[in-house]
């Protein structure tokens, strides 16, 4: 879906670019979707009851859409990152400070609803692992 609501007909509405009904929760889109544009992945399901041996499981109706995707080709614009230092050399054997400003993305992640317009930056130290970080600037 272009837009967050729930199709009734998906023929009919301009906004839905695909519908598929299954039985296992497994879809995969056959339809190409367009770069750095905003979608949403709505579901819908019947009241329902599994009948299992020793008793009956049942599930309420759902009618839902997320809070959006996109499939973001273009980078962020870079901004500023400073380690604190003193002279060029770090001052501690186990934290690092670091600050970063002026990152920009063309996706505004807090459309999405994270607090910044990007959701999050890594940092490598030396060569063997990953840290994630939380962005504290817009």
């Amino acid at each position: 879906m272009t837009s967050t609501h729930v199709p009734t007909d998906c023929d009919l509405d301009v906004e839905c670019i695909v519908s598929i009904t299954t039985n296992n929760g497994l879809i995969v889109f056959d339809r190409k979707v367009e770069v750095n544009t905003r979608y949403f992945i709505c579901a819908q399901s019947n009241a329902s009851a599994i009948e299992r041996e020793w008793f009956t499981e049942k599930f309420n109706s759902i009618s839902s859409c997320s809070n959006g995707f996109v499939i973001d080709t273009i980078p962020p614009k870079s901004g500023h990152v400073f380690v604190k230092n003193n002279k060029g050399f770090l001052t501690s054997r186990t934290d690092v400070m670091v600050h970063w400003d002026a990152f920009a993305d063309n996706i505004y992640a807090d459309d999405f609803g994270y607090p910044a317009s990007i959701k999050e930056y890594y940092i490598s130290c030396g060569n063997c692992y990953f840290i994630p970080l939380k962005s504290n600037s817009k």
